[in-house]
């Protein structure tokens, strides 16, 4: 049996609608309730999203040739032309995935006449598809692995929506400590990708790698600074604290390492405390300025006394190497790939002092991407050319998807990326409409009701909705 649509107490209560089930809804009715004009609506969400991405890619690029100056041999104009090319490339890019899905969204009404609860993922994905194309092929897979942790992030809060699944306390914990166990097996056996392994050997040390590369001492090409009284007692006392350490602290000799194992594990202490609190500091910037310029002594207190990152930092390193240490000294040998894995898990416990969920599930959605081209290069998967793209396409297809349908399972800092690069326009879609489908689209905006121009208005059933709401002549 049917059971239509009817009006209790003034206001509109929908039947749950199947994401097969078609409305009668035109494209400005339910979607650019802005402007009647799709030509119209597509050039503004261009333009809106062309200022939108020169802003952000512009401080993008920019970044990353701080690096490139540095480097006496790299060649000023030509660095400026690429960097220019780059940034209009980027964004024109990003402006057309947005406007070229407002325009997939018109076409597939014009094509069905009708809406199904499938229509933004359609739309998505094929404007996905066709605008990843104007991007270097160089950024498609990092942008296919950074939008492909939202989409599963997303896709696990539609499933908590739903009832499908429970959280667990401390989950994002849980699964940036499995993830970096991982990350640690495959780092000590020297098998993630070259960059990764670096970066990786940079922060925890290159005497954990299965393959370590030749110690280096330092104090033969030290320069030496001049340096305060203060800065001259700290170094006395660290020096002193180090002589200790390796004087009295036990020495495991399946350690690669040069200092004693309880060094080992001071050094990275004490130096990864540091770095994290600096950062927190630079982080904290904007309220340490405001702290000054208000004269809020308890502001400043309170952003210089934050320790979250710095705790983080130093307990992950630090447990990684004393726990390395420790399985070497119980079991007499070291078994890389094993012992990395018990201690990157324990190690990314630390995570619970600075929980940070785009991280973690950067850090899982990358860990699948190198799974993936190991099992190519195995021949346990297919190679197929220009995955890249469809990862891209399907995730943004969820994540398009959402941004009409439910909101509020995106990560809110990717739904205000989303909301500045519609120029600000992705709110003004009519999801009263919408709410029809059961995924309470118009949670975010339960009161918003657009002026349509009645002109333009087909559906008799929106004219009702607009007539309850003061917003039909």
């Amino acid at each position: 049996m049917i059971v239509h649509s009817k009006f209790v107490v003034g206001e509109f209560v929908p039947r749950v609608l199947g994401p097969f089930d078609a409305v009668d809804y035109t494209c400005y009715e339910a979607g650019h309730t802005w402007d009647s004009s799709c030509v119209s609506t597509w050039i503004g969400i261009f333009r809106g999203g062309m200022i939108y991405s020169l802003k952000l890619y512009t401080t993008f690029y920019l970044l990353g040739a701080v690096w490139k100056l540095m480097s006496k041999e790299t060649d000023k104009k030509k660095l400026a032309k690429n960097i220019f090319l780059s940034i209009l490339r980027s964004s024109v890019f990003l402006a057309s995935n947005a406007a070229s899905f407002i325009f997939f969204i018109c076409a597939y009404r014009k094509i069905f006449g009708k809406f199904h609860g499938v229509f933004a993922a359609i739309a998505g994905f094929a404007s996905s598809f066709f605008s990843l194309m104007l991007e270097k092929k160089s950024r498609r897979g990092l942008l296919a692995i950074y939008v492909m942790n939202h989409a599963i992030e997303s896709v696990f809060n539609m499933a908590v929506s739903r009832g499908y699944v429970t959280p667990i306390k401390n989950g994002q914990m849980y699964l940036f400590a499995l993830t970096n166990l991982a990350y640690m097996s495959l780092f000590r056996g020297s098998s993630l990708p070259p960059y990764i392994q670096n970066l990786f050997e940079k922060v925890l040390g290159s005497e954990e790698s299965k393959i370590p590369r030749a110690a280096v001492n330092q104090r033969q090409n030290q320069v030496v600074n001049p340096q305060s009284q203060m800065q001259q007692s700290l170094m006395k006392a660290y020096k002193y604290l180090m002589n200790l350490l390796n004087a009295v602290g036990p020495r495991v000799p399946a350690c690669q390492h040069q200092d004693s194992c309880s060094a080992y594990m001071a050094k990275s202490a004490i130096k990864y405390f540091s770095i994290g609190y600096v950062l927190q500091v630079l982080l904290n910037y904007r309220n340490i300025f405001r702290a000054f310029v208000q004269r809020k002594a308890s502001l400043l207190v309170k952003s210089l006394s934050n320790f979250q990152l710095a705790k983080f930092m130093c307990a992950y390193v630090s447990l990684f190497r004393i726990l390395n240490c420790l399985l070497r000294w119980l079991f007499g040998r070291d078994h890389p790939e094993i012992f990395g894995g018990i201690a990157g898990f324990f190690a990314g416990l630390s995570s619970k002092f600075f929980p940070n969920i785009s991280i973690t599930m950067y850090a899982f959605a990358k860990l699948l991407d190198i799974f993936c081209m190991k099992a190519v290069a195995h021949n346990w998967l297919p190679y197929f050319p220009n995955f890249d793209i469809l990862v891209y396409s399907l995730s943004l297809g969820v994540l398009f998807h959402d941004a009409l349908f439910e909101p509020q399972n995106i990560r809110p800092s990717y739904w205000s990326f989303l909301k500045g690069l519609s120029g600000n326009h992705f709110p003004l879609i009519f999801r009263k409409l919408l709410d029809k489908y059961g995924t309470k689209a118009s949670k975010f905006y339960p009161n918003f009701v657009p002026n349509l121009d009645p002109k333009n208005v087909k559906t008799a059933e929106v004219k009702q909705i607009l007539l309850l709401h003061g917003k039909w002549p």
